[in-house]
């Protein structure tokens, strides 16, 4: 994780527009993450990250049916498609905090972190409390993906994520409150299963 550490909005911007994207472009998408409140570093992992970079949406045509794939802003960016990130950091800035911190934490897009919480306001601020939660008690961003897509014990394959879009959200901010589901534990003793959400 070290070439994360000291970065700066300049360095991001020199290499988005080593990628491809014009020079004002760059500039535009690092000062839409930053006005969203990203670090220079967070800003980095958005946009280059393989794993936990911004996800967006892509058509593919197969025969008669479109199915959406999901592409890196890196990816994006290198396909000539710099507008797509642009429009999407964007969005990103204009989403309410709890939004981005759902997108963020669980590895999603905005979509995917409104379809999570059902665009309710109060699951949303109930769900991202849940992420902070994890955040706090595993002490990395990267781990709470994790540990939301970790199958429950005394399930075949429910995860965190599957019970949050059952609506389940206060049960597991009290469970969660109550020691009852240990992110640490998770982590350690039970299977990942990442299938997405």
């Amino acid at each position: 994780m070290g070439w994360f550490r000291r970065e700066s909005p300049e360095k991001v911007v020199a290499t988005i527009v080593e990628l491809g994207a014009p020079a004002d472009t760059a500039q535009a998408i690092v000062d839409a993450l930053m006005v969203a409140g990203l670090t220079a570093a967070e800003t980095k992992i958005w946009l280059l990250d393989g794993d936990r970079g911004y996800p967006h949406n892509v058509p593919w045509e197969m025969g008669d049916q479109v199915i959406m794939l999901k592409s890196g802003s890196r990816s994006m960016i290198e396909q000539g498609k710099s507008d797509v990130v642009l429009e999407a950091a964007q969005d990103f800035a204009a989403a309410s905090d709890d939004e981005r911190t759902i997108a963020r934490l669980f590895w999603g897009s905005l979509d995917d972190a409104r379809r999570l919480t059902g665009c309710s306001p109060e699951r949303t601020a109930v769900i991202a409390g849940i992420a902070r939660t994890i955040r706090e008690r595993v002490g990395s961003d990267e781990d709470v993906c994790a540990v939301g897509q970790t199958v429950l014990p005394g399930t075949e394959d429910r995860r965190i994520v599957d019970r949050l879009l059952d609506g389940e959200e206060r049960a597991v901010r009290d469970e969660l409150d109550r020691g009852e589901l240990n992110p640490k534990r998770l982590l350690r003793e039970q299977p990942l299963h990442f299938t997405g959400w």
